[in-house]
């Protein structure tokens, strides 16, 4: 799995690396001071934020976190878990010290005598907390997360799109992980295989109204082999993708971990390519994203890469088929 894409929930996972306790005592910066953070990891403060503010959380970032406070990024709590098994993994494989080393704020403090020494304690832990969370409370940008690859072989053929015997669509029956990310392509009649990702902090107008725009590249060594464009134009438009038609909406949001309003989770099956689009891809999985309701004309991008074996078909192609 390539780490060119962001871990799921790792703003939470790398604000607990800046304000919780083992991973600050195994850096040495002080809990919750980004600015000593940043420098500690020597990033520059503003680079880091820019980092963490996009959509994707690069390779070389993920690797100098990894590397300057003692974890892996091939853990599965890292790469595909929650911020709460990151957070609780990491406090078990990097030891705490001893209390009698811990910082002052950590030892049980004694009872405090007299009024003025409650107001002040109250006034300061609240200055700390306004703060500490300026950078975490900044306005949420789009993003995508959660990319992953679903077993094609739990699926089956939408009704009605093979009634004249050509170019079936399929959905599936289960969403289960895929073993593996090897694909070898051996005819173009035969190629799909599932995806789904999370699509996240999206402008919902009035009455659910939306305006996004969206696609799954495949990308060559030139450019883009071939794409799958959508539109997200109302809040429910993931429902009414084959998948989540097929399992239930339920299902699809079980499959990320995602309660009520959490985010848009899209699962989609890619298939109906033509040889000529197919022969030119080079595994690399680009998916874009374009909120036109935050004014904001730049697409976000995220990269996902599958290990594609060299194609071997002999079919001419076939049409595409038509989006869901």
């Amino acid at each position: 799995m390539s780490q060119s894409f962001d871990p799921p929930e790792f703003p939470g996972k790398v604000k607990f690396l800046i304000f919780g306790i083992p991973p600050s005592r195994k850096l040495g910066h002080k809990r919750g001071n980004f600015a000593e953070f940043a420098r500690s990891i020597d990033i520059n403060r503003k680079t880091l934020e820019g980092r963490l503010e996009r959509s994707t959380l690069c390779a070389e970032t993920q690797t100098i976190l990894a590397t300057k406070l003692g974890f892996r990024v091939d853990w599965p709590e890292w790469s595909t878990g929650s911020a709460a098994a990151f957070e609780e993994r990491y406090t078990k494989e990097v030891p705490l010290l001893r209390e009698a080393e811990l910082a002052p704020e950590m030892v049980a403090p004694s009872r405090p005598s007299g009024r003025a020494t409650l107001i002040y304690g109250g006034v300061a832990a609240t200055l700390l907390l306004a703060v500490s969370f300026v950078f975490w409370e900044k306005a949420p940008v789009p993003h995508i997360s959660q990319v992953r690859l679903f077993d094609e072989s739990k699926s089956a053929i939408v009704p009605g799109s093979d009634a004249d015997g050509a170019n079936p669509q399929h959905t599936l029956t289960a969403l289960e992980p895929r073993s593996s990310n090897n694909f070898e392509i051996k005819s173009a009649e035969k190629f799909f295989f599932a995806m789904g990702f999370v699509l996240n902090h999206l402008n919902v107008g009035k009455n659910g109204a939306m305006n996004v725009k969206f696609s799954v590249d495949g990308l060559s060594k030139d450019g883009v082999a071939w794409t799958e464009p959508g539109e997200y134009q109302y809040e429910d438009r993931w429902k009414e993708f084959d998948i989540a038609k097929s399992l239930g909406p339920s299902a699809v949001r079980q499959a990320f971990q995602l309660k009520e309003g959490e985010g848009f989770p899209i699962a989609v099956v890619i298939e109906c390519k033509k040889w000529e689009e197919l022969s030119k891809w080079n595994g690399a999985i680009r998916i874009n994203i374009q909120d036109l309701n935050t004014g904001n004309k730049d697409q976000v991008h995220l990269q996902y890469l599958v290990n594609l074996a060299e194609p071997a078909m002999t079919d001419s192609g076939m049409e595409k088929c038509q989006a869901p």
